[in-house]
This record gives C-alpha cells, structure tokens and sequence, in this order.
C-alpha cells in the first residue's frame, strides 16, 4: 500500500467446498434414487450402467448435507443458492446461518449436494467406487448403445491398525486416496506426457509450447461429454410451435463443457483431426454419434442440444434449430483424413482394416448429408450458394450475422437477400464434394454413386 494509505485486507484463509451428485434415471422417476450416508460413506445407489455404486471421503472432514427428489438435475446453482440461504425445518422454523447447507434429506432422492468448511491450504480424497454388485439390465432405449462395464479391479487389502483384513470396498478405497492415489497420478502424468511426446508434441516446439498443447489437448479430452436428449426443430409451417425431434444419445467433444455444453458441428470436425492422432477408436466413436444424428432427409442440426442441461446453457431465441440451415461441412476433413490413413496403411494394419469398416458404414448417411448441403444451400444463380438464416429484419446491426456459415459476424451484404452469393460456401461445396468422393473410394463405393 502507498504510505498513508491502510494495508489491503488479508486474504481470506477459510473456504467452503461444494460438491454434489445426481441420479438422472431417479430423476425422471425410475429407481430408488441415492442414499445419504454417514461417516466416510456419502452416498450410494444403483444405476444400469455401473451396478450399485457409493461416493465415498476417504479425507476425514465435518460434512454437510442435503438431499432432495427433484427433476431439475440442470439448476444446481440455483438449488443451491435456496439450499444455503433457507430455514430450517420443522414445526418453529428457526433461521439457519447463512452459507451452511441444512443437514436435511428427502427419503427418496435423485440430487444431494455436500460441504465441507475448512481452512487454506487443504486437501481431500473423494472415492466412486462403481460395480459393487452385478448392473441392472439396461432399459430398452439404451441397448443399443450400452456395454458392459468391465469388472473392477482386484486390489489387495491394505493394512489397518488393528491387524485385521479389510474389506474389498475399504482396499478400493485406499487404492485409490493418501499416498496410492498421488504414486498413481504421477504414474499416469508420466504415461500421458510419453504419449504425448510420441503422438501430438510440436516439431521443433520449446517447453513453453509443449506445456500449451498439451493443456489444450487435456482441455479437449476434458471437455468431451455424453449426451441424450430430443432436440427442439422449427417446423416448416409458419406459425406453428417447436417441434420435438426423436430422441438419441451423442458423444462429442465441447467448446467449453461448463459453459457451452452441447456439440457444435463445425467445431467437431476440427476437434476430430486432433482426436485421431490421440486415439483413432476415441474419434470414431464421436464421429459416430454425430453420423447417427443426420436426419432421413440429410439435415445434420449444426448444435445438438439435447437434453435439460444442454437447454438450460443456450439463450432461448438459438434454442430451436432451423432445418433449413446447414454449417461448414467440417466432418469431411477427419473422415478424409481417415481414409488417407487406410490408403497409406500396411495390409496387416488392424487399426486401417477398422478405419475402413468405420468408412463403409458412415459413408451413406454422410453422402445423404452432402447431399442434402448441395441441395438447399444453392443459391439463385445457377452454380451459386447462399447461407440460410440471415435475418433480414434485424435491427441496430450493420452486417446481420450469418450464424450457419461458422463466421458468424464476417462481413456481409447489409440487406440480406436471396440473391447473395456467398463465396466461402461455394468453396465448402467443392471442398465437399472432393472429400466425398475420396472417403467413397475407401468405403469401396463406385465412383459413380458419389
């Protein structure tokens, strides 16, 4: 501080921590929900997928709690901001210090939040232990995609105090907290760093630019999430209310997974060309899901925004998507550089011999989706295209943007019409086709069905 002025206030030295888990399938009202326990057990439950699971703190701490049945797994904040700022219950509601959550649970539950209150520096360990008994058969809806889980590791009892073996669940739980739990992250950095170094480190970079791939490509990793959910369409009637679209999972990387939690398509074909080098099986799987999402028509909605979650992030005017409008075909670029990798590949190659099955099977529903691009992006003029969407009667902005095109404020006529002619989609198109036509010629199709 300047002389005569009063020194800055210390940095506070306590902070309260809080964390939460849901039950999505006691959400929308199947199952039992999770359990609130005691002691270093948090919570447990059972899912389809994981078989019966717990939460556990193997860093003992006071904890406090709350629990409650409720539909709207997407407004944590909000749930918690009442949470903290209530009463307590019963017959003489007396108010509660503010911040601390009201040690109260519902008996069937789907969303519990925890906090621990303590001072700077701390550090907890919290366990999921999964697979404590065999998963329950999965839903109907959910056969097609789902796998069994593999069963969990055997790990040898700790040693306790007394002497005395522990249990499976405790050995789990030590393996995986205090000391176990520090060897193996350094074991898995070094893995990481050595995977990096063999597959995506930059030529010629110096530490400082290695440092940065590789929190971006950890961002990237971070950021892939899974999705089920029926998307919102505009129907083509004029004047009649968003439609649902049929329901279906995607698995996608993100922007940003806590801001923008949904899957941009243009941004996932550049998402994909670094997935490859990282894991080819991780990038098929996502691009996949995005196959799996082209319409019977070819329409490929440019963001998936499925499920309450996603909803909840996105302003409600972009909510509802448009199938007249289309994005940059970006998917190609990974599917091509795909079958680049199979044409260069060795006959023995078993990842090229997987490649090419993945080619096989995606080229008629990406075909469908060129196809579809060419079709209703042409423009007035003949060899022309035109990005839909523009908004003509926009007010108070100079260029109106063009959010299809992925340049969304790039210069632009300033009175939209259906006789612009718009370059870079005339590029796309061509770019498109070309890829096409290679990923084809790897998916063993006759040039003339291209």
């Amino acid at each position: 501080a300047a002389t005569g002025e009063p020194p800055p206030p210390p940095l506070a030295s306590r902070v309260s921590l809080i964390f939460y888990v849901g039950d999505e399938a006691a959400a929308a009202g199947d199952g039992d929900g999770l359990t609130v326990g005691s002691g270093g057990l948090l919570a447990s439950g059972a899912d389809a997928a994981t078989g019966a699971w717990a939460l556990h703190l193997a860093s003992p701490s006071p904890v406090r709690h709350v629990a409650r049945d409720t539909r709207h797994l997407h407004n944590v904040t909000d749930w918690l901001q009442g949470e903290l700022e209530g009463e307590e219950g019963g017959s003489r509601r007396r108010p509660r210090l503010r911040g601390a959550l009201p040690n109260a649970a519902d008996a069937r539950a789907s969303l519990a939040a925890f906090q621990i209150t303590t001072e700077i520096p701390f550090s907890i360990d919290i366990v999921f232990t999964g697979g404590l008994a065999p998963p329950q058969a999965p839903p109907a809806r959910w056969r097609a995609f789902w796998r069994a889980p593999p069963d969990p590791p055997v790990l040898p009892p700790p040693p306790s105090a007394s002497g005395a073996p522990a249990s499976p669940v405790d050995a789990r739980v030590s393996a995986l907290s205090g000391p176990a739990l520090t060897t193996l992250i350094a074991a898995r950095e070094a893995s990481f760093d050595a995977r990096f170094a063999a597959t995506l480190a930059p030529r010629g970079g110096d530490a400082a630019t290695a440092s940065l791939s590789k929190a971006a490509l950890s961002n990237l990793l971070g950021g892939m999430a899974y999705f089920h959910g029926a998307p919102l369409v505009k129907p083509a009637a004029p004047g009649k209310p968003p439609a649902r679209g049929a329901a279906g999972p995607l698995f996608t990387a993100t922007p940003a997974r806590a801001f923008f939690p949904r899957g941009f398509l243009w941004d996932e074909g550049f998402h994909a060309l670094v997935l490859m080098q990282w894991s080819p099986l991780l990038a098929r799987d996502a691009l996949a899901h995005w196959a799996d999402a082209v319409t019977a028509s070819g329409w490929l909605a440019r963001e998936q925004i499925l499920g309450p979650e996603a909803e909840a992030r996105v302003p409600a005017e972009f909510v509802v998507q448009d199938p007249a409008g289309a994005n940059p075909p970006t998917l190609l670029l990974p599917l091509a550089a795909m079958a680049a990798r199979v044409e260069a590949a060795a006959p023995d190659d078993p990842d090229a011999a997987d490649a090419a099955a993945f080619l096989r099977a995606a080229y008629p529903r990406v075909r469908a989706w060129v196809n579809w691009l060419l079709r209703t992006q042409k423009g007035a003029a003949p060899g022309s295209f035109r990005w839909r969407g523009r908004d003509g009667e926009a007010v108070g902005e100079l260029n109106p943007k063009t959010l299809t095109s992925g340049l969304d404020d790039y210069p632009r006529a300033s009175h939209p019409t259906p006789d612009e002619r718009h370059v870079d989609l005339l590029c796309w198109a061509a770019v498109a086709t070309r890829l096409l036509a290679r990923v084809g010629a790897r998916a063993g199709r006759p040039r003339a069905e291209v």
